[in-house]
C-alpha cells in the first residue's frame, strides 16, 4: 500500500484565506500620523514628567507652542477651560497643516504609508523634495549634507547616500514580501489541484509566514529602539519615541504581525495535522504454468447405437391461395386546355377547352362561343383549339380588324400554334384573352 501525503481541501482553503488576506494588507496604513494624536502625545509626555519631556519639546517653538504654555494649556484642560480647549483644538488642527504640507511637498502619503506606498516611493522625491536636480547639484547636496553632518559632530547620524540605500533596502524587502506571497498562493492551489506532496507547501508557507511575522515585529517593536539608536540622547527619549511610535502604529503592522503568525501557524498544522491518502497497489496477475498438464480426451463409446430413424409423415396437400382480383382500371379523365377573357368587356369569362372542341370568339350570340360585344370586334373574330399532347393553342383569325400576339397580326384563316399563357389581342387590344 504507498501514501499520499496532500493537503487537504480545509487546509488548503485555510492557507489560501490567509495568504489573500496578507495580499490585501499591503494596500493598508502601516501607521497613522495626525493632529490629535501627536497633541495627546505632548500632553500624555508632560503630564507625566514635565521636565525631562521639556528637553524633548525644544523644537515646539516652530509651532508657537513653549513648555511652559503646553504646561499650563494642561492643567486649563483638567480643569474644563473652554478658551484652552478652543486653542487646543487650532494647535491641532495647525499640525495637521503642517502634515499636509510636508505630504505635498514630498508627493507621497509619509504619515499614513502603506507597504504599496513604500514600495512604490520616490527616494530622491523623499530625501530632496519635489525638486528636480541635476548629476551635479545632486552630487553638490550630498557633499553639503556629509559637510554639515561632521561639523555638527553628529557622529551617529547617517550620511544622505547610507539614508538612501536604508531606504532601497526596505522597499526591495517589503516587494519580496508580497511577491513570495503571491507565489505562495499559487503553490497552495497548484499543490492541492496536481495532488502535491503538503511538505513542499507548508515548508514555503512556514517560511513565508516566519519571515512576515518577524518584518511586522520588527517594525512594532524595535524601529523606536532603532530611532533612538541613531540619537545622542537616546536613553532619555527612548520611553517618549516608544509611547509616540505606540499611539501611530496603524492596522497595517499589527494585521500583518497576527496574519503572518497565523499563516506560520496554520503551515505547521497542515504539516503535521493530517493522514495520508492510502492508494491501493494493483493486484499482481496470476504466473502462467510453464508446463500445463493437457485435460483428457472423453472415451469414445466404442459400440454406439444407432437412434431409429422416425418414419416420415405424409405431406398435407396444399390449400391453394385465393389469387389477387385486380381493382378496376381508374379512368384518366382527358386533359383539357383553358381560354379566358382577362381584360374588355367580357372580362372574367372562360371556358375549359377539351381536346377534341374548339373556342369561338367574336360579337354573334350565333356564331360565338365566347361572346363579346364590342363594334371593332368581328362577328366570328377567331377559333381556338387546344393540344393535349404538347400544351399548346391552334389559334385561327377570321377578322377584319386582326388578331394580335406581341404586338404582330396573325395572318387570316392561317393556323398558328401557341404555348400555354399566351396573350391574344383582339382588335384595338380593348379586349385580351389569355390562353391556358
Amino acid at each position: 500500500m504507498k501514501e499520499k501525503n496532500t493537503m487537504k481541501l480545509w487546509q488548503m482553503l485555510s492557507l489560501a484565506v490567509i495568504c489573500v488576506g496578507l495580499l490585501v494588507n499591503m494596500f493598508l496604513p502601516l501607521w497613522n500620523t495626525n493632529g490629535t494624536k501627536i497633541m495627546d502625545w505632548m500632553l500624555d509626555s508632560v503630564s507625566e514628567n514635565p521636565e525631562q519631556a521639556g528637553s524633548l519639546f525644544s523644537s515646539l517653538s516652530e509651532m508657537n507652542i513653549s513648555k511652559e504654555e503646553l504646561s499650563i494649556a494642561l492643567g486649563k484642560l483638567e480643569e474644563g477651560d473652554p478658551d484652552t480647549k478652543r486653542k487646543l483644538e487650532e494647535s491641532i488642527d495647525d499640525i495637521d497643516d503642517n502634515l499636509e504640507k510636508i505630504e505635498d511637498k514630498l508627493g507621497i502619503n509619509l504619515f499614513s504609508m502603506s507597504g504599496f506606498d513604500l514600495i512604490t516611493m520616490d527616494v530622491n522625491a523623499f530625501l530632496l523634495g519635489d525638486k528636480n536636480y541635476t548629476e551635479e547639484e545632486l552630487e553638490e547636496f550630498e557633499q553639503k549634507f556629509e559637510k554639515e553632518e561632521r561639523e555638527s559632530e553628529k557622529v551617529t547620524a547617517d550620511s544622505l547616500e547610507e539614508i538612501r540605500g536604508k531606504i532601497i533596502s526596505g522597499k526591495i524587502v517589503c516587494m519580496t514580501m508580497y511577491v513570495c506571497t503571491g507565489i505562495v498562493l499559487l503553490l497552495i492551489f497548484l499543490g492541492f489541484f496536481l495532488g502535491w506532496n503538503k511538505l513542499i507547501v507548508s515548508i514555503s508557507s512556514s517560511v513565508l509566514g516566519a519571515g512576515i511575522m518577524c518584518y511586522h515585529g520588527w517594525m512594532w517593536w524595535a524601529t523606536p529602539n532603532y530611532a533612538v539608536g541613531q540619537m545622542e540622547e537616546g536613553d532619555m527619549v527612548l520611553p517618549y519615541i516608544q509611547s509616540f511610535w505606540g499611539s501611530i502604529v496603524s492596522i497595517g503592522i499589527i494585521a500583518g504581525f497576527i496574519l503572518g503568525a497565523l499563516f506560520l501557524l496554520m503551515a505547521l498544522t497542515t504539516c503535521f495535522v493530517g493522514r495520508p491518502e492510502v492508494i491501493p497497489e494493483p493486484e499482481p496477475l496470476p504466473e502462467p504454468n510453464p508446463f500445463p498438464f493437457p485435460e483428457p480426451f472423453p472415451e469414445p463409446n466404442p459400440f454406439p447405437f444407432p437412434e431409429p430413424f422416425p418414419e416420415p409423415k405424409p405431406f398435407p396437400n396444399p390449400t391453394p391461395f385465393p389469387q389477387p382480383v385486380p381493382p378496376p382500371p381508374v379512368p384518366v379523365p382527358p386533359k383539357s386546355g383553358r381560354v379566358k377573357c382577362t381584360q374588355g368587356v367580357a372580362v372574367g369569362q372562360g371556358y375549359k377547352l377539351p381536346e377534341d372542341r374548339k373556342v369561338i370568339v367574336g360579337k354573334s350570340p350565333q356564331n360565338a362561343t365566347l361572346v363579346i360585344h364590342d363594334q371593332h370586334v368581328s362577328n366570328i373574330h377567331c377559333s381556338i383549339r387546344y393540344r393535349a399532347e404538347t400544351d399548346t393553342y391552334i389559334v385561327k383569325d377570321h377578322s377584319t380588324n386582326g388578331t394580335f400576339v406581341h404586338g404582330v397580326r396573325l395572318g387570316k384563316d392561317v393556323a398558328v400554334e401557341y404555348p400555354s399563357g399566351t396573350v391574344l389581342s383582339l382588335a384595338d387590344g380593348t379586349n385580351k384573352i389569355t390562353l391556358g
